[in-house]
């Protein structure tokens, strides 16, 4: 008995061995767009946002206009349009955005926070990104596991809570890990996008237009 199943375990293995590794799919971008990117997978056409996989596994981890960023057999390889996975490309050119001032001076921009839309309004004076209560709800925050402060308002005293974000972005220019405070009630009335990502970018301003590049 002891003979036969040393065999069986032999055999076992032997086969495993002998199995042919899973080929790696041979991707094309067709098509790229904020936060989602038309693909040729082995021949078909898949539609990916970010976070989904396709049935061949592959994950579609970031998309922009220029590039997607995709995870393939465990390894991350960044596309263009018409470049395959494993072809000599360029590496995409760092995104620069431009943003005009509204009537009133302030600039604002859509982005992301962690992977769902939000509207930002640049405050160099915010330390930190700052989210009303509401928003963050909206955004699926879990901001009440964050740390528990008292804030000073013009309209009284409101509990705020220390966070850390996944991430936040604007036109594919991403910051991980920024510092985030979201203060209980309505105000502020928009996302204030603070210094907890404009440290981490470049930004000046040319003829009243704020361009935010990375560092």
């Amino acid at each position: 008995m002891g003979k036969w199943l040393s065999s069986l375990v032999l055999i076992i293995a032997g086969a495993a061995a002998a199995a042919p590794r899973e080929a790696v799919p041979i991707v094309f971008a067709k098509g790229l767009f904020a936060g989602s990117a038309m693909f040729e997978i082995n021949g078909k056409s898949r539609l990916l946002r970010e976070g989904k996989t396709s049935p061949e596994g592959v994950t579609l981890i970031e998309a922009t206009p220029k590039y997607a960023k995709v995870e393939i057999a465990g390894e991350v390889k960044t596309l263009t349009l018409d470049r395959s996975v494993g072809s000599s490309y360029e590496p995409p050119p760092p995104p620069v955005i431009r943003i005009k001032p509204d009537e009133n001076g302030h600039y604002t921009a859509m982005g992301r926070i962690n992977n769902q839309w939000a509207e930002f309004l640049v405050d160099t004076g915010a330390t930190k990104i700052a989210i009303n209560s509401f928003m963050a709800e909206q955004l699926g925050i879990d901001y009440q596991d964050g740390v528990k402060v008292d804030i000073h308002t013009a309209n009284g005293n409101v509990s705020g809570y220390l966070i850390e974000l996944d991430h936040a972005s604007i036109q594919g220019l991403r910051v991980n890990n920024p510092d985030a405070l979201v203060i209980e009630g309505r105000f502020p009335h928009m996302i204030l996008l603070g210094n907890s990502y404009l440290s981490q970018v470049s930004m000046q301003i040319e003829d009243g237009i704020m361009i935010l590049q990375q560092n």
